[in-house]
């Protein structure tokens, strides 16, 4: 199975004069069954209340941020976070260490120790 990546806006500050968005702080989480990963960022934006596309921040939605978010980041380095996210979930699903008992570890450990 594939993970699902959800963005989410965690936090957005604004300019109290111009209703424009300063800061975003952002995460991408990324879950697969019983696994998960999250990434975190903080973009800083400079609007421009001039422009026709401008939406003050009391009409934002949280997708017109998550949109910003990704522009701004631009595609490949987006791509390459939900990426990141998917590579680390597939790491929890496969670890590179095959846990153990405890106890054989420290046997192994104290033989080895005795024996020299």
């Amino acid at each position: 199975m594939t993970a699902t990546i959800t963005w989410t806006v965690n936090k957005i500050e604004g300019d109290a004069e111009t209703g424009g968005v300063t800061i975003v702080d952002y995460s991408v989480n990324g879950v697969d069954e019983k696994f998960s990963q999250t990434a975190y960022g903080i973009l800083k934006f400079s609007p421009d209340v001039s422009s026709e596309t401008f939406i003050p921040l009391d009409e934002l939605e949280e997708a017109n941020v998550i949109e910003w978010v990704k522009t701004k980041l631009g595609s490949e380095i987006a791509s390459s976070i939900e990426a990141k996210v998917i590579s680390q979930i597939e790491s929890q699903k496969t670890p590179a260490i095959t846990p153990g008992e405890s106890w054989e570890i420290n046997d192994e450990a104290l033989s080895i120790v005795m024996d020299a």
